[in-house]
């Protein structure tokens, strides 16, 4: 009877543990459900949990993995990401949306040529989806391939020109290209139907560039307003603001009154990002102290601009072929001042209404 009853006890402690185990055991189809959720939900972290348990207990389930790369470009685990889509091709190969993923994972990592690769190859399986044509030309825009990009998406603008995303690819692989004119007529379009601090950025940035200080300097001040916090912003806008006006080469220089010279070019630095003037002297009026001051000047309230030399100095030496001048003064803007004077009267009025 001893002997039956030990054997008894044995027999339920093993269906015990038994059923402790299987009580343990996550049940896989579960897990993905709650993988799913915690996806859907935001809970990224808690979703590479449940999908990785899952795939421990059910291996290369394609589902799961294309889930889990997801989640994990997310949380910006890029090459574990990329391994998880190199695993779900293995198991479909040719699949054009996980290898999508892939390129966007290549891409979001910052490995553009491997991005590059993968979104050529899906361009070619679907020459007519506009978005791999423009991530594969924004691509090779950043791999300092701004021909081969305007050679892509040049031909299908007609077909896809309200598409705002294309058409910021294309200005700024045009811009990139050297077809800076062409370039910003479409990253204004852009930046004005978006309302968009990046794309207002670009336009002024390249519109300093080409000296056209004028359209540079609203284009940045939008971008300052949308986003002060954008890279360079405030140097760019500065720079726009500190400008040279409606400086025109063939502008006459002055001295005293008298025209001794003329604007022989105008061109922004953008190492410096200030303009640079370069004037023609006549030979008569070569004897200049080189600590000459010369400022832009406007012919009345609101005539055109030239510059105009004063206060000579007492140096002994005088400039010469390729002198540069260290004493100047930027062209005065009417608005800028019209500005100062209402804040300062505005000022005033707060004061004595203390």
């Amino acid at each position: 009877m001893l002997v039956f009853m030990r054997a008894l006890a044995a027999i339920l402690a093993f269906f015990t543990l038994l059923a402790a185990g299987l009580a343990q055991t996550p049940d896989p189809q579960q897990l993905l459900v709650d993988g799913i959720q915690a996806q859907q939900r935001g809970d990224f972290r808690t979703a590479i949990r449940d999908y990785q348990e899952f795939l421990r207990l059910r291996p290369n389930s394609f589902q799961a993995e294309v889930n889990l790369g997801a989640a994990l470009v997310h949380e910006g685990q890029y090459d574990a990401a990329i391994a998880v889509y190199q695993s779900a091709l293995s198991h479909a190969p040719g699949n054009n949306h996980v290898l999508l993923d892939l390129a966007l994972a290549y891409y979001k990592k910052g490995d553009f040529p491997r991005a590059k690769e993968h979104f050529a190859a899906i361009n070619r399986a679907e020459p007519n989806n506009v978005q791999v044509a423009t991530l594969l030309g924004d691509t090779e825009n950043r791999l300092g391939e701004p021909a081969e990009a305007v050679g892509l998406l040049a031909p299908l603008e007609s077909k896809y020109s309200e598409n705002l995303d294309f058409e910021y690819a294309l200005g700024s692989a045009l811009i990139a290209s050297g077809q800076r004119r062409e370039g910003v007529v479409r990253i204004e379009k852009v930046a004005k139907e978006k309302n968009s601090a990046e794309a207002y950025l670009l336009a002024g940035s390249t519109l300093l560039k080409m000296n056209e200080f004028t359209r540079a300097r609203d284009d940045l001040d939008i971008a300052l307003r949308l986003n002060p916090k954008l890279s360079g912003i405030y140097s760019l806008a500065g720079t726009a603001r500190d400008n040279i006006g409606d400086l025109k080469v063939g502008a006459p220089v002055t001295m005293a009154g008298v025209r001794i010279g003329r604007v022989n070019a105008v061109s922004f630095d953008s190492t410096t990002f200030k303009a640079h003037v370069t004037l023609g002297i006549e030979r008569s009026y070569r004897q200049i102290p080189e600590d000459t001051f010369a400022s832009i000047q406007t012919a009345g309230l609101l005539g055109a601009k030239y510059v105009g030399f004063s206060s000579p100095g007492g140096s002994n030496t005088y400039l010469s072929e390729g002198s540069q001048m260290q004493f100047t003064q930027s062209a005065l803007v009417l608005e800028d001042l019209v500005n100062r004077l209402f804040a300062s009267v505005a000022g005033k009025k707060d004061s004595n209404a203390k």
